[in-house]
């Protein structure tokens, strides 16, 4: 979900109330909701913890969620995530293509197609509507042996901190590209443990569809490109689930000094179906940032925790907190919440709130980074209507500190 610049040294404004006061209320709202719903009937299950899925390898080809959908997945989603209007669904078609298409039960293949509109407010507003994703994903399997890959197509700006890390083709050129988010060979030791190969997502933090979250981006841990080649255990249990990858470095990224190396991990222990508590550690380092136009040694660190529940009738809750490190900026953190109020099966509202200090060590180069030294914060209030199986639309309205108020708009199809 790229948006336009960011205007830099102006307090956004919203509803007639500066966005550190619209944060507040935003806040005071979440808190005051969840304090009235917690009184309800407790019949509601987490968000990707429901009915009894508090793992992800059992829906998803990959151990920590994600993108391609096993046969498991893709019955659950056509039962539980789509408005039924009226009628209950107590089964769903296993294959993909909306149930037409068989294909061999060891062959896992699907698709993914977003289009995404935004709408910036600001001095000089700005309106985009463009494909953000068109993704082909396939996986096999051999007795205890695995491979999945995927391929896709963006237009890819080149000055964009997301796509341009995953390109194949035209790593320098403005135009549209072939690119590869992960693709890796594995091997399955027993049912619950997965050792994997190849450009693979980092295992860090929460699996949220919002990959320009501040927590995701300065984390540089999401789905969209953030990706990295290297050699990944993951084991998923009753209660217990985590994976701890060996980076090797973005081999899609020139010359080698850009590339990272080092390591990621997270580990969750499931109190029970309604609760999860999870710890993350991230260190990697490079001869340089790619995203910046300097040569000085990069590295960088994040530790945190994150949590998964549900309170009340129809209401989940996740959030995320981390301490950050980079050789550039010093220290900083970053970290968010988000409610999920379900008010029927398949129409979701949510509100988001987000906080981030980028650190504040003097640069011998360029400019501070924004607002350095200062915390920033962010609010979100959407829409997710899972309108049709495998169709939904999203409607996001963000104010952030120093940015524009922006409004996105998603319809996703996916197979």
């Amino acid at each position: 979900m790229d948006g336009a610049g960011a205007v830099r040294g102006r307090r956004v404004l919203v509803l007639g109330l500066p966005c550190r006061g619209w944060v507040r209320i935003l806040a005071a709202t979440l808190a005051f909701l969840g304090t009235v719903v917690w009184a309800g009937n407790a019949r509601a299950y987490p968000w990707m913890m429901k009915h009894g899925h508090g793992g992800c390898s059992g829906c998803h080809v990959d151990p920590s969620g994600g993108e391609l959908l096993t046969e498991l997945g893709r019955s659950q989603a056509y039962v539980w995530l789509a408005m039924p209007y009226g009628r209950a669904r107590t089964t769903g078609p296993t294959e993909p293509l909306w149930g037409r298409v068989r294909i061999p039960h060891a062959v896992e293949v699907s698709g993914s197609y977003r289009h995404l509109s935004l709408l910036e407010l600001g001095d000089d507003p700005v309106f985009a509507s463009f494909p953000m994703q068109a993704d082909l994903y396939a996986a096999v399997r051999a007795g205890p042996y695995r491979a999945g890959g995927s391929i896709g197509v963006a237009e890819v700006p080149v000055s964009s901190p997301h796509a341009r890390a995953a390109q194949l083709t035209g790593v320098d050129a403005d135009y549209v590209n072939l690119l590869s988010r992960h693709h890796w060979v594995g091997f399955a030791p027993s049912r619950r443990t997965l050792l994997r190969a190849g450009r693979l997502n980092l295992p860090y933090g929460l699996r949220i569809p919002e990959h320009t979250a501040w927590v995701r981006d300065q984390t540089r841990t999401d789905r969209e490109s953030d990706q990295a080649h290297g050699v990944a255990l993951s084991f998923d249990g009753p209660r217990l689930r985590g994976e701890l990858m060996a980076i090797l470095g973005n081999y899609q990224l020139d010359p080698d000094q850009y590339r990272e190396r080092g390591f990621a991990g997270f580990v969750e222990w499931r109190a029970n179906e309604r609760l999860g508590l999870g710890w993350s550690s991230l260190a990697a380092s490079a001869g340089a940032d790619w995203r910046r136009p300097n040569d000085d040694p990069w590295l960088r660190a994040a530790h945190g925790l994150f949590a998964r529940a549900v309170f009340g009738r129809g209401m989940t809750l996740i959030a995320e907190v981390d301490a950050t490190h980079t050789s550039l900026d010093g220290v900083g953190y970053v970290g968010f919440v988000q409610v999920d109020l379900e008010l029927t099966q398949g129409l979701h509202f949510l509100g988001t709130g987000e906080t981030l200090l980028t650190g504040h060590q003097p640069q011998s180069w360029g400019p501070p980074p924004t607002a350095a030294g200062e915390p920033r914060y962010g609010g979100w209030l959407s829409i997710d209507w899972y309108f049709l199986p495998q169709m939904s639309a999203r409607i996001d309205g963000i104010a952030r500190q120093d940015e524009p108020f922006t409004f996105y708009s998603q319809l996703h199809v996916y197979l």
